[in-house]
């Protein structure tokens, strides 16, 4: 589905905690880069510098608790959108698809 006019989406960011999500792919919790954590605060400078306007959250575990901590990022980040006065976006938890308002969609 398309986005607000002019928006730049990135559409493939991972984000996650070491010793707090299941990183099953993460063989060296001591690894310099991917060792740490990622969570969507340290994306935004990113974001803003390059003038992404969106972002999709990609898992980087298959627990169940883990996705719910997914979605909860989702939810704060579009919490902090409608504060800005951004236009309403909302995601689809069947077909992950972005649906908007404007478009008389809904999830």
């Amino acid at each position: 589905m398309p986005s607000e006019p002019g928006a730049v989406i990135d559409t493939h960011n991972h984000y996650w905690q070491v010793g707090v999500d299941d990183l099953y792919w993460l063989d060296d919790p001591t690894h310099p880069v991917l060792g740490k954590d990622y969570l969507p605060p340290d994306l935004k400078p990113h974001m803003d510098a390059v003038g992404v306007t969106q972002s999709v959250i990609v898992q980087a575990s298959h627990a169940w608790k883990d996705q719910l901590a997914y979605l909860e990022m989702a939810f704060v980040e579009e919490l902090d959108r409608r504060r800005a006065g951004e236009p309403e976006a909302r995601i689809c938890p069947h077909c992950g698809e972005e649906i908007h308002d404007d478009e008389g969609a809904g999830a």
